[in-house]
């Protein structure tokens, strides 16, 4: 008798799990991806990108960085086979640099 009893709560709690219809677990869908960043949006992107090593490597030693990116600037602006995007942006750092430093009133 005691067999059957068992078997008749494993049975009654079987039927209740699976007739509560209700899911072990629910989530959110995820939420979309953000669209890439065209060249319209930020036209600077792809000479940003061409340079970012070289921004990179001046981050990590901060001593030499003016001198490093200037060098990175030098190579892009005289490499015909950069983009041109990069090859303006070199060449805006060193015009920039180019110029006398004045003080905070601009």
């Amino acid at each position: 008798m005691s067999s059957t009893k068992a078997l008749m709560v494993a049975l009654g709690v079987t039927a209740c799990v699976l007739l509560s219809g209700q899911p072990l677990a629910s989530a959110d869908p995820p939420a979309p991806l953000p669209m890439p960043i065209d060249g319209l949006q930020a036209p600077g992107l792809p000479a940003m990108q061409t340079l970012g090593p070289a921004i990179q490597q001046a981050a990590s030693d901060p001593t030499n960085a003016a001198s490093m990116l200037m060098a990175a600037a030098a190579a892009f602006t005289g490499n015909s086979a950069a983009p041109a995007s990069s090859r303006n942006v070199a060449t805006a750092v060193n015009h920039d640099n180019l110029r006398p430093a004045r003080g905070n009133d601009n």
